[in-house]
């Protein structure tokens, strides 16, 4: 080789040994100076629910498990059908939770009847921690296969977890979820799980993990068509599995009807989802935009009123998105390289993002797919890598920090500000799929070269 190709090498591989610690550095620097402008403007910002967190003040908030012990109270009482007539339309208490979600709160409530709340926020705060630790082993185990195999020295290992606590710690829609007392919480943490077992090659375990956010979050039963059309059939049978056992366990316990009687439920809410803000969907940017509805201000038992053009809107967008998911990224085969998990990514992230109710906490399954997309973005050629890597920190801006200034434009023909989450993570999506497109095989062939082909 001559002198100039091994310059020429020597640059490239000194640029890709840069890329991972500059980045990581890069992302969490930038959120830090983010958050300091915000304190100077805003009331509110993630960090007060991140000091929350940390000083273990768990909240008093039962967002979840208030409207669970009330179906929980009513099936215990009454018994038989007619459960969501009652709760849901009747006494207009937002329980849109399938009745295979009551199977994780029934046995806290025999146990603690009378510290429900405090028992399930104290377990959200282990999940919390728990989802730092997956974030860990997601960014390792990524960092080793993609662009280090040889070696992680120490170093980037403690940048490592330290991007892991701090990125969870400080992560809007987890913090926040937690702070609400949600269920999402665990749904937040069987995506880490079911990401991570997805990395190893552990697909059946990442299909009962997502089996059992299935059960907490229907939609995500999507998963069974995704996972046919990919022929993954470990993933498959272990998502079924725990689809079709919670379910008959469900149906013995709480009755059939209660399940058909859902189904209701879910056509009410795709007409007319929710115009408050942290409703962030198509279907809340539609009902804010149209100014149906309140946008500033949460209402526990009314929904805005039908708009046949929100509706139209929140269907087209829904389609695209889940069939974006279902079969755009399936025309490349899933065993390819290292696109399997980029390709699960995008999908948890359109059936997240197609629902006509997606609350800001619900994106909290987001941040270990910032983990897979940036590490994968380092090996890419620098012509893509660069503006690859500058969207997607201008993505987790968006994403991760509360901006309470947009709501001063809350009632004005510029509210469509208020999606910014929205925006940021249809943002992320873009950049997935980009980087997904450009994958090659000396993007993973690390043994053999740097895989940093510049132009």
């Amino acid at each position: 080789m001559d002198a100039q190709g091994l310059v020429s090498n020597r640059g490239r591989s000194s640029f890709r040994d840069i890329r991972l610690p500059g980045s990581l550095a890069l992302f969490l620097l930038a959120n830090a100076v983010m958050n300091l402008v915000l304190t100077a403007y805003q009331e509110t910002t993630v960090l007060d629910f991140t000091r929350k967190y940390l000083t273990g003040r768990l909240p008093s908030g039962g967002d979840s498990w208030s409207p669970m012990a009330m179906a929980l109270d009513y099936l215990h009482t009454i018994g038989g059908s007619g459960l969501y007539q009652r709760v849901f339309f009747e006494d207009k208490i937002k329980f849109i939770y399938a009745p295979t979600s009551l199977l994780f709160l029934a046995p806290v409530k025999a146990l603690h009847p009378t510290n429900l709340l405090g028992v399930m926020n104290a377990v959200a705060w282990l999940a919390v921690g728990l989802s730092a630790i997956f974030l860990y082993a997601i960014l390792r185990h990524s960092a080793t296969t993609i662009v280090h195999p040889e070696h992680l020295s120490g170093q980037k290992s403690a940048l490592l977890l330290l991007t892991a606590l701090t990125s969870t710690f400080t992560f809007y829609p987890i913090v926040k979820s937690w702070d609400l007392g949600q269920a999402q919480t665990f749904i937040n943490l069987l995506a880490m799980v079911g990401l991570f077992a997805y990395i190893r090659g552990r697909n059946s375990i990442s299909g009962i993990a997502i089996g059992l956010s299935c059960l907490l979050k229907p939609q995500f039963t999507l998963f069974v068509l995704w996972a046919f059309l990919r022929r993954d059939w470990r993933f498959l049978i272990g998502l079924t599995t725990v689809i079709g056992l919670g379910l008959t366990f469900s149906v013995m316990s709480y009755g059939l009807p209660n399940h058909v009687e859902y189904l209701r439920v879910l056509s009410f809410i795709s007409q007319h989802g929710e115009a408050f803000y942290p409703n962030q969907s198509i279907n809340g940017l539609l009902n804010r935009a149209l100014f149906n509805g309140d946008s500033l201000n949460w209402s526990p038992n009314i929904y805005p009123p039908y708009n046949h053009y929100v509706y139209v809107g929140t269907m087209i967008s829904s389609a695209i998105l889940v069939g974006s998911a279902l079969f755009v990224t399936a025309r490349r085969s899933i065993a390819e390289l290292g696109a399997a998990p980029l390709d699960f990514s995008i999908a948890m992230l359109c059936f997240t993002a197609a629902s006509p109710i997606a609350w800001e906490h619900h994106y909290g399954v987001l941040l270990p797919f910032y983990a897979v997309t940036l590490l994968l973005a380092v090996r890419l050629k620098r012509s893509i890598a660069l503006p690859a890597l500058g969207c997607l920190a201008i993505s987790y801006l968006l994403t991760s920090n509360f901006l309470q200034v947009t709501l001063s434009v809350g009632r004005s023909s510029f509210n469509l500000l208020l999606s910014y989450l929205l925006f940021g993570a249809l943002l992320l999506l873009g950049c997935m799929v980009v980087i997904r497109h450009n994958i090659t095989r000396e993007t993973f062939d690390v043994r053999r070269g740097s895989g940093d082909t510049d132009d």
